[in-house]
């Protein structure tokens, strides 16, 4: 079997025009009538013809493909951003190579140097625990890197993120307005910038708040709905007077809602339940998730944008939170 890749020179020799002529159609660096434009396209078609995006790449001296480092590939939320980062890619004919770091370190050092290899044009990376370092490595390679994240990092590299202040503010404010005074706040490891922030701005709102207010913070042990799901077993244990549970993401609200139906219990009546993100299951529910809407998609788009047209200065793009109330924290 023949699996020789078909070149311009087959191509122009099939359309009867010059391998410069089918450079232009191919690269639109030129323009060209559209008869001979059809005549080129058609051969192109007929032979089977695939630009070879390595051999572009070393002419131009860069890459159109961005690499993407997420914590974790089975959250929503990741794909909504990515769908933004392809969304800003497809206007440069750009390609995503997306990886999954699971919130391990050496993973993620691991695929950093993967997507080093592949002569990426940029990186876009949701950090993990102590990912400081990667950055600093990225710099000597030459890399240009876009850190997920609305609090900076200790190195000047461009970030764009959500303000998590804001959005544990916003959260807590909202379960004290309906009347809730004994709160539990289901977090991951305060090591991840977002889980800290959203901490902070949850402490806040209870230290402005005029009533006397507890807030309970519970760690979960395990990623995913079952961690979820733990916790607020732990919780209501430990807690049983805690009427509301305002979880770090939407996942994890969703094994706090299963937890309290088997402990025969109800949403919203007896723990509300509000979750952070607003990925699409959300509204979807039995009972619908109130829950921190972050602009998933406008943010991956923001990340690409720096890396395809890098501004002058360090960008540090900040949107902010809203608040998307639906049954679960209705009473």
């Amino acid at each position: 079997m023949n699996t020789r890749r078909v070149g311009m020179i087959e191509v122009a020799r099939q359309a009867g025009v010059s391998v410069a002529t089918v450079s232009h159609v191919v690269n639109g660096s030129r323009p060209v009538t559209p008869e001979t434009a059809l005549k080129v396209t058609q051969a192109m078609a007929d032979l089977g013809y695939v630009r070879n995006g390595t051999a572009r790449q070393l002419k131009l001296g860069r890459s159109n493909t961005v690499g993407a480092i997420v914590l974790d590939m089975s959250n929503p939320y990741f794909t909504e951003l990515a769908s933004g980062i392809e969304d800003r890619l497809r206007q440069d004919n750009g390609t995503l190579i997306l990886t999954s770091s699971d919130e391990d370190v050496d993973r993620e050092a691991h695929l950093l140097d993967l997507l080093a290899e592949q002569g990426v044009r940029g990186i876009v990376m949701t950090p993990t625990r102590g990912s400081t370092a990667h950055f600093e490595h990225l710099r000597r390679l030459g890399i240009p890197v876009v850190v997920m994240a609305g609090v900076r990092p200790k190195l000047d590299v461009p970030t764009v993120g959500l303000d998590d202040v804001a959005g544990g503010r916003l959260g807590v404010n909202h379960l004290i307005d309906k009347g809730h005074r004994t709160i539990a706040f289901i977090n991951d490891s305060h090591d991840l910038p977002h889980c800290a922030a959203r901490w902070q701005g949850a402490m806040e709102a209870v230290a402005a708040s005029q009533d006397r207010i507890q807030l309970v913070e519970v760690f979960i042990e395990q990623h995913g709905s079952a961690g979820g799901e733990r916790a607020m077993i732990q919780l209501l244990a430990a807690t049983p007077r805690v009427t509301a549970a305002f979880c770090y993401n939407d996942i994890t609200a969703l094994g706090a809602m299963r937890a309290v139906r088997k402990a025969g219990l109800s949403v919203p009546e007896d723990v509300a339940v509000l979750g952070y993100d607003d990925v699409y299951f959300a509204a979807e529910l039995i009972v619908p998730l109130s829950s921190i809407r972050q602009p998933n998609r406008k943010m991956g788009w923001a990340a690409a944008d720096i890396l395809m047209d890098p501004p002058a200065r360090t960008p540090h793009v900040v949107f902010q939170p809203e608040l998307i109330v639906r049954e679960s924290t209705q009473r």
